[in-house]
């Protein structure tokens, strides 16, 4: 809230809801929105201010569902060839959380890291140096 001078880039901004008309800023007036892409599926947002802003425009999602939540693991937030988000950043890469092929999970699972999927303490009740009997089993979060 009244935040100024913020640059903001590279943004798909995206909205379900049936009755949303702009991003509704408040006091944010100083806000420079540069390469960034709205869509809502239910009706006409206003324009952003700033520059090279794609305004009201489908980004073309591999696989979105509007009628589920927004951070469903089954929605895939890849773009499509020819969407408009395609090279459209301040960068020439495309828009998005998968901005120049940044290794983004809709989980949240981390990316460079393993992460945990069962942990069992075999025995919980232990004296002072007594060893620690554990399971720890993990999958690694991307596939290459």
């Amino acid at each position: 809230q009244n935040s100024s001078g913020t640059q903001i880039s590279n943004n798909i901004f995206l909205f379900t809801g049936s009755n949303v008309a702009n991003m509704n800023l408040g006091g944010n007036s100083g806000l420079n929105f540069q390469n960034n892409l709205t869509y809502s599926y239910n009706s006409t947002l206003d324009d952003l201010s700033g520059t090279n802003n794609l305004n009201n425009q489908d980004p073309l999602f591999t696989n979105f569902n509007s009628g589920i939540g927004l951070n469903s693991s089954s929605n895939d937030y890849n773009i499509q060839s020819g969407s408009p988000a395609e090279g459209a950043g301040t960068d020439g890469n495309d828009l998005g959380v998968f901005n120049g092929g940044f290794p983004f999970d809709i989980r949240g699972y981390p990316t460079e890291l393993p992460y945990l999927t069962d942990f069992v303490i075999f025995n919980n009740i232990i004296s002072a140096g007594t060893p620690l009997n554990i399971n720890i089993k993990a999958n690694a979060n991307i596939n290459n």
